[in-house]
């Protein structure tokens, strides 16, 4: 029997990602649980975005008092919380400011816009980055562009020029890619979707 859950995304959705037969229904902790009741050990955290797990009551209350107070505004105006946000991440980081973005992608398409730009107001007439094999960045066109996997951007090509890949924790092929276009070097401390490098969902089930 199709699940109704799954059955309304497959007909209703793009078709972007290869799924598992897996409909969930809610979370507790470091637990997820599915609409047949089947419990499943989460690894992957949503790709890291609930890292505090699922249905943490002091985050939750948190959220619905925001909601219930202002539920978004534009960037063209000052926001109570943001700035005392970011204050309290450089306290953090140790940083002097910091971008807020919706998305890993976003992210990374800010640090890449953010290396060419500084490369344009030097006139170093830079613009070539060094990436990883086997790395993921995101699927946005800058972020596909220095994701270390062909299956990815051969869809999307041509995509940004002046990308070379090279291999991680091997710092000799790095050095080998450095020219004098060289504008920034991309990676990540832990290489893949969610430091998963395999078709893996992340996350391990029992019956209940």
């Amino acid at each position: 029997m199709v699940n109704s859950k799954i059955q309304a995304a497959e007909e209703n959705l793009i078709h972007v990602y290869n799924r598992f037969p897996i409909a969930l229904d809610h979370g507790e902790g470091m637990y997820l649980y599915d609409t047949e009741g089947k419990e499943y050990l989460d690894f992957a955290a949503g790709f890291a975005v609930s890292g505090l797990g699922y249905d943490n009551k002091e985050l939750n209350q948190a959220l619905k008092d925001q909601i219930d107070k202002l539920y978004h505004t534009s960037n063209l105006y000052f926001h109570e919380s943001c700035g005392e946000a970011a204050k309290e991440l450089n306290r953090i980081s140790g940083m002097d400011r910091v971008f807020f973005t919706n998305s890993g992608g976003e992210a990374n398409e800010g640090a890449l816009k953010a290396a060419r730009r500084y490369a344009y107001t030097k006139k170093t007439g830079r613009y070539e980055f060094i990436a990883m094999q086997n790395s993921f960045h995101g699927r946005s066109f800058g972020a596909v562009s220095v994701t270390g996997h062909d299956s990815y951007r051969e869809p999307f090509e041509p995509v940004v020029p002046g990308v070379r890949f090279a291999e991680f924790n091997d710092l000799d092929s790095v050095k080998a890619l450095v020219n004098d276009k060289t504008c920034a070097i991309i990676l990540e401390p832990l290489q893949g979707e969610g430091g998963n490098q395999s078709c893996n969902t992340g996350i391990y089930g029992r019956n209940p």
